[in-house]
């Protein structure tokens, strides 16, 4: 970032003999290449001898800093007079002294935060955004862990809700990830995996591909453990073979690729201890269908219901299929469904959820 001045010569004279350049306009004397704050660095070049001497090499630092004590004025307070006033103390008083006597409430610690700003000057909300993020005390904890902030991980932080402002989160959304998705894949894993705390979700992000978060709920939901089936092990199927819970997620994604259907989907409600899979596998007794997956529901109150039971990618079972494994689940003790005994009896479309 640097300066413009009317000519080159004036900048390289204005150097080399340590004299302070001449900023009487300011709109002509300086050029736009600290957007906003170019106006204010002239104030302060103009009542700040030696900071106009080297107004045209200050580090990205000290700009921030000014940037953030100017901002922290607010439009009505930083009138020419104060910022010159303030502006005067640049290198002569600590600076988070200047920045208390320029904004009294802003939080502790922010002038030292200034010093791992990157980018190109912010827009004044953004750094008042980050003093309102400095005044929550997780949020503060998250900033002076991270060695450089940017723009975008202000406007990061600022939009998570609480308990949310975590270092792993900016890291992940950093690298191109949509914070809204990365929310919601948070809050499926928080109640997926009862297991963990917070803190141990969060350290998991940093193994989340920004491109496939689908993928790191998957690998949460492989680890998550099934409540016990209503009917533990294998329940005989007349004929031959036997239906067999699904009691873990790779159990059903397994089951789901081999049958074409969304078993995978379930895990949801499995979890909760609303519903269960059961699955057949094919077995040589009965060669003329291949497979069938069941579904059984909690009906509060009343026990388990069994309200379906299908072949290969959802498709109807036979007939004698159908009631081989109605008669099983009823020999389990479910209740069946009037519609898995009969595709044409009238079904209540209770819905159990």
């Amino acid at each position: 970032m640097s300066f413009e001045f009317r000519s080159p010569a004036d900048g390289a004279d204005a150097l080399r003999s340590g004299a302070a350049p001449d900023f009487t306009d300011a709109r002509h004397a300086l050029g736009g290449a600290y957007g906003w704050l170019t106006p204010h660095l002239a104030t302060i070049a103009s009542a700040n001898a030696e900071f106009a001497r080297r107004v045209l090499i200050i580090d990205r630092a000290e700009a921030h800093f000014i940037a953030l004590m100017v901002a922290l004025m607010g439009s009505e307070g930083a009138t020419p007079a104060r910022v010159a006033g303030f502006g005067r103390r640049l290198g002569q008083a600590p600076r988070d002294r200047i920045l208390a006597s320029a904004a009294p409430d802003a939080p502790r610690g922010l002038a030292a935060l200034s010093k791992r700003f990157v980018g190109d000057i912010w827009r004044p909300a953004t750094y008042r955004r980050l003093a309102a993020l400095m005044g929550d005390p997780q949020a503060a904890k998250t900033l002076r862990h991270m060695n450089r902030i940017s723009r975008r991980d202000v406007r990061t932080l600022s939009k998570l809700p609480q308990g949310y402002c975590a270092v792993a989160i900016v890291e992940v959304v950093a690298r191109r990830a949509h914070l809204p998705t990365v929310l919601f894949a948070i809050d499926i894993v928080r109640r997926v995996r009862t297991d963990l705390s917070d803190r141990d979700i969060l350290a998991s992000l940093k193994s989340m591909d920004p491109k496939d978060v689908g993928a790191w709920i998957d690998r949460h939901y492989e680890a998550a453990a099934f409540p016990a089936p209503p009917v533990a092990g294998d329940i005989p199927v007349i004929g031959g073979g036997a239906l067999r819970p699904l009691t873990t997620h790779r159990e059903m994604v397994e089951a789901g690729q081999a049958l074409n259907n969304c078993a995978r989907t379930y895990a949801m409600p499995t979890l909760r201890g609303e519903s269960y899979l059961y699955r057949y596998r094919v077995h040589r007794g009965h060669r003329d269908w291949p497979g069938a997956m069941a579904e059984v529901r909690r009906a509060p109150g009343a026990g388990w219901v069994a309200v379906s039971a299908l072949g290969q990618s959802n498709e109807p079972l036979r007939p004698a299929a159908r009631t081989a494994l109605v008669a099983a689940l009823r020999g389990a003790g479910f209740l069946i469904a009037p519609r898995l005994a009969d595709p044409n009896a009238p079904w209540l479309s209770c819905d159990f959820d």
